[in-house]
């Protein structure tokens, strides 16, 4: 399976977030791209959400069956972010990365037969390797 990642996010966050946002994205990408999870999902496609409005951009978790792909806009408390330091913001894009598993469950938009609990641990298995958690 496949992971995407991308941003809505403002502009005095944006280096921070680059810094480490692209390096996640492509690792992460290879590390899951060997598994197969099973039940119509080829890609899981994440946007952070950190901006000073976040209400301009609501959370949201869609499945488009055609396309195979799990979309999830999460946000992340941006004045947290714009404070943190830099292994914090990491840990807090990663963390959110894992609570999108948590919106996908709760929200009942996984098809069929897609094994969320290895995908998880896969995730975590990774993370602690990485240094994201």
């Amino acid at each position: 399976m496949r992971f995407w990642m991308s941003a809505e996010i403002d502009v005095d966050v944006n280096d921070a977030y680059e810094r480490f946002s692209l390096d996640l994205q492509m690792s992460l990408d290879a590390y899951l791209s060997k598994n197969d999870y099973g039940g119509g999902l080829k890609q899981w496609a994440y946007m952070d959400i950190i901006i000073d409005h976040p209400d301009w951009f609501p959370e949201i978790c869609k499945y488009h069956r055609k396309r195979q792909v799990i979309e999830f806009r999460l946000q992340i408390p941006y004045d947290q972010f714009k404070s943190a330091s830099p292994d914090e913001q990491r840990r807090m894009v990663f963390a959110s990365i894992l609570r999108s598993t948590q919106v996908a469950r709760e929200s009942g938009k996984l098809p069929k037969g897609f094994d969320l609990d290895r995908f998880i641990a896969d995730l975590k298995e990774f993370g602690q390797q990485g240094g994201w958690m």
